[in-house]
Formats: C-alpha cells, structure tokens, sequence
C-alpha cells in the first residue's frame, strides 16, 4: 500500500515503547529535512479489538487468547524500567497516580466545557489549501439535476443507461 502514496515508511515495534518514540522523532526530522511524507507503521495489536467494545474473541478464538495473555507495552515498559533501575516500583506508582488524576480531573473538567466559535475560525487553518485550491472544479459531462438525483439516492442507473 505504501508504494502507492511513494513515501519513506518506518516499521516499529509496538511492545517497544522507546523505539516508537524514537520512530515517530526520525518521522518528524524527516519531513522537516526533505520536505517529503512519511509513515510510521506501528506494528501491534488491538487488545479489545475493532472498536474495543466488541468481542474479538467470538471470531478469533486463539488469537485474542494469546493477546490476552500477553502483557501491554505499558506493563513492559514498566518491567523494563524496573529491571534497568531506572526506576523504583515508588516511582512508577507515583507517575501512574498522577496521571490517572490528571485525566479524571480533565474528564470531570470536559462536562463544563463550552466550545467556541473561535476554536473553529479558519486562521488555525492558514497555510493549508481548499480543495478548490488543490484540484479545480472539473465538467463531469454529467448534468447536474442527474447528479443531484444520484446523490439524493432515488437514481436507478439500470433504467436509465
């Protein structure tokens, strides 16, 4: 698929929190060098599969028994920080506990929120183009009240060819 957008393309391992940071760093420093796309292809999984709240394990069984078994990237990262010394099991719980009161003090914080109309005006938007911009409006050789028609749904395209 990637030879199709012909961009350079990083595969990292998911499990490998480091390496993903450092991925998506060299992505970064890419784009900013040779002005050219870039795709971080992070190889994982879906713990809870598709929408994480569906049951993955209904129709694949032995797949999401492994991953069931297998332990996430933060339990990984943890263990690894552990084993390394670079951090004590004190100074994970802490970071842990203040994250998780970060976010449901956020969480709590979001039922207020009002959005504004300025968080939406187009000057966040400067510098990208329309799509009028990038491709200009072309005659389709199609009349309009027949596209108006297949887009409304009522067009049956085996009557009327």
């Amino acid at each position: 698929m990637l030879l199709s957008f012909k961009c350079s393309n990083f595969h990292v391992n998911g499990d490998d929190v480091e390496a993903v940071v450092h991925a998506c760093e060299l992505a970064a420093e890419w784009r900013q060098t040779f002005h050219s796309d870039v795709v971080v292809d992070i190889v994982c999984y879906r713990r809870f599969g598709h929408n994480e709240i569906d049951e993955p394990s209904f129709t694949q069984p032995k797949m999401y028994k492994i991953i069931r078994n297998h332990p996430s990237s933060l339990e990984i990262y943890q263990n690894k920080l552990l084993e390394s010394g670079l951090a004590t099991k004190e100074d994970i719980d802490r970071i842990q506990s203040k994250v998780t009161t970060i976010l449901n003090e956020e969480f709590l914080a979001s039922k207020d929120y009002v959005p504004q109309r300025r968080d939406w005006l187009s000057a966040y938007w400067a510098g990208f183009k329309s799509p009028e911009q990038l491709s200009r409006i072309r005659n389709t050789g199609v009349k309009p009240e027949i596209l108006k028609k297949c887009w409304e749904g009522d067009y049956n395209t085996s009557r009327n060819l």
